[in-house]
């Protein structure tokens, strides 16, 4: 059983039965290569959002989140020029945001010098470009919140809209469901005996919350 040691005692807390592992290189920026992909396959998932596997043209693979209306045998790259991005505007391409012109759906948006922060990464969001003001470098965007927000032109953008827009009608039928994803309900502490956890079998204490072992797990500042 998953967490716990062959004689049954529970090792790993809040672990489910992940039954897939995926050793392919997940491509978060999609700068390090100019190189035109090949879509072979959509059926990956990462943090509950719908990645592809893609064949770059010296033959690497790799895995990408995945625009809205890609289908096998699409081929997009990342375009970093004005004069190739005009000559062809691809769905799925990675480009800067100083390169799009006016009322465009972009998503999946890095944000300052860290390039692993994102804006409309989740299922089936997009941001869309309200105003460009290039003499200060600045990129007026509509949210998915319908909030509007600056953003500098060096921002790498990814052209449409996050994949797998129906996410949000999914019904999880059973909590098997969660558990093959990795994942496991937690029970409060409050709400066990006091032979299962150091809070069981108390309302209100000044004593700090501790960890089922005894640890502290919140300090004062």
């Amino acid at each position: 059983m998953a967490g716990r040691s062959n004689k049954g005692y529970l090792l790993v807390y809040s672990k489910g039965r992940k039954k897939s592992n995926y050793y392919l290189f997940y491509d978060k920026v999609r700068l390090w290569s100019q190189q035109s992909m090949l879509l072979l396959n959509y059926n990956f998932y990462k943090n509950k959002v719908l990645l592809g596997l893609v064949k770059y043209v010296n033959g690497s693979f790799s895995l990408i989140k995945l625009a809205h209306g890609l289908s096998l045998g699409s081929i997009f790259k990342t375009i970093i020029y004005s004069i190739k991005l005009y000559k062809n505007i691809l769905l799925g391409c990675r480009v800067f945001l100083g390169l799009l012109k006016k009322n465009m759906i972009i998503f999946d948006i890095n944000v300052g010098n860290n390039n692993f922060k994102k804006v409309a990464s989740s299922n089936g969001t997009y941001c869309q470009i309200i105003d460009l003001n290039l003499d200060l470098n600045l990129i007026l965007l509509k949210l998915p919140s319908l909030k509007k927000k600056y953003f500098f032109k060096d921002c790498l953008v990814t052209l449409g809209r996050n994949a797998n827009i129906f996410y949000k009608f999914s019904v999880q039928g059973a909590a098997g469901w969660n558990l093959c994803k990795g994942s496991k309900p937690i029970v409060r502490g409050v709400a066990m005996n006091p032979v299962d956890h150091p809070h069981g079998g108390r309302t209100k204490t000044s004593k700090p919350e501790v960890s089922p072992w005894g640890w502290v797990t919140k300090h004062s500042h």
